[in-house]
């Protein structure tokens, strides 16, 4: 049954499917994984066996996607993470469709991978995995479809350089080279709810969230870099989020994501900054 899992998740465009043991997960909270930090992180399950006795595993999921160039404002990680949860709804709806127990489960993913040997933590507090570098949006699902599997391991580099290039980019100075992310610094931490912070305004790179350190990640450059379709570009329009028409891009990046007005709001921040720039008034540094 588990081949059949990989060939379901591959069909729609997973990259790989894991199945996991249902074990607590002792390693959230470590500072390097940072998910405690988000608002999101009150509805995370430590312990999946406990919430789920009759499963047999926990499948994580990875649904790799292409990054935009750096300084492009429209998130490709939150348009990836909408397709990646929408194909995890598929998944799990398969799964039911043959009588199987199959539902999402929200675990501190990250920490699920590094328990167990999946891929290794950057200093920007970022998974990254072999030739996906940290490019990556995690779904889980638990199920009794099958039992967990041997995760096998390639001889890929395990490990960050530690070559400071994500500190010294990061907006918020939230990276430390020697000793990783401070998750209360993230600029992500302070975009959760609208208005942000006025120093959050005049950094903040793009819609919902940052993509700095990843861009100038060694661990990245390799790569291929896309473009934002027309239809993306059409819906993030600056004149249109402005006017209060965010519907298009709610949809495509996830209305859970984008409520409140908040792209909205990003927008005229964006606005703000472009006369700054223009008045020859760049941000004051941290």
């Amino acid at each position: 049954m588990y081949q059949k899992l990989l060939t379901t998740a591959k069909e729609l465009g997973f990259a790989r499917c894991y199945a996991l043991p249902l074990e607590p997960l002792s390693r959230w909270g470590e500072a390097v994984i940072g998910e405690g930090q988000f608002a999101h992180a009150r509805d995370l399950v430590s312990d999946p066996r406990q919430a789920y006795p009759s499963a047999k595993c926990i499948l994580l999921l990875v649904y790799a996607y292409q990054p935009f160039q750096m300084g492009e404002k429209i998130p490709a990680y939150y348009l990836a993470s909408q397709r990646s949860y929408l194909a995890a709804v598929e998944f799990t709806k398969c799964l039911q469709e043959e009588g199987f127990l199959a539902e999402r489960i929200h675990v501190p993913a990250r920490a699920l991978a590094l328990q167990n040997g999946i891929g290794f933590a950057g200093k920007n507090g970022l998974l990254y995995l072999d030739e996906f570098g940290s490019r990556i949006v995690l779904q889980t699902v638990v199920t009794d479809a099958c039992e967990p599997q041997p995760v096998v391991r390639g001889d890929e580099d395990r490990s960050c350089d530690s070559c400071g290039a994500c500190a010294a980019a990061c907006p918020a100075r939230a990276i430390d080279g020697e000793n990783g992310l401070t998750p209360a610094k993230c600029l992500r931490a302070h975009m959760e709810k609208a208005p942000f912070p006025k120093w959050v305004e005049e950094r903040m790179p793009g819609y919902l969230g940052c993509e700095i350190c990843q861009s100038v990640c060694p661990k990245n450059a390799h790569l291929a870099v896309a473009e934002p379709s027309d239809e993306v570009r059409e819906a993030f329009l600056m004149e249109r989020l402005i006017a209060g028409d965010a519907s298009a891009a709610r949809r495509l990046t996830g209305k859970n994501l984008s409520g409140g007005g908040k792209l909205t709001y990003q927008a005229n921040c964006f606005k703000n900054q472009k006369c700054c720039a223009e008045n020859g008034d760049p941000s004051p540094n941290l």
